[in-house]
């Protein structure tokens, strides 16, 4: 069962994989440092926000591009000057998107579906540097609060 702390930090994780003021990396620190929380339980937690948001950009995508003309837009601008690169080198975009965060993860997700690249290569390859960058982001909490 998740204290309603849990619950706030993975709702705060949800919504700011979308919504960057809510910095889900800001509030993993805060979870894990202030609030005393142990690395093993605030990873999971942490993924436990961000995925369904990631899965939801994933779905909706390309209906978002058909629905919002700005967006069509901007992925028509991506397409035309990335899309051969994001086709064939995607895996290491979302590699390097998941671990250093550049890209924004939401932004790679919701480009891949909306440019209908491959999920299958993406999603998984995001997640799994997402979930890196969160333990070595824990690792790097702790041993600054042991330092000081």
């Amino acid at each position: 069962m998740l204290t309603g702390e849990a619950l706030v930090f993975v709702g705060v994780s949800f919504l700011g994989t979308l919504f960057w003021p809510l910095n889900p990396d800001a509030a993993f620190v805060v979870y894990l440092q202030v609030r005393e929380r142990p690395l093993v339980e605030a990873v999971p937690l942490v993924m436990l926000g961000q995925v369904p948001m990631l899965l939801l950009l994933q779905v909706l995508g390309h209906r978002l591009r058909a629905h919002w003309p700005w967006l069509d837009r901007r992925c028509t601008l991506v397409e035309v000057r990335w899309g051969r690169r994001l086709a064939v080198s995607g895996t290491l975009v979302a590699a390097a998107s998941g671990f250093a965060g550049v890209p924004p993860s939401s932004i790679i997700v919701l480009l891949a579906s909306a440019l209908r690249l491959s999920p299958w290569r993406i999603l998984p390859t995001l997640l799994v540097f997402r979930t890196a960058w969160y333990i070595a982001l824990g690792y790097a909490t702790l041993a600054i609060a042991g330092a000081s």
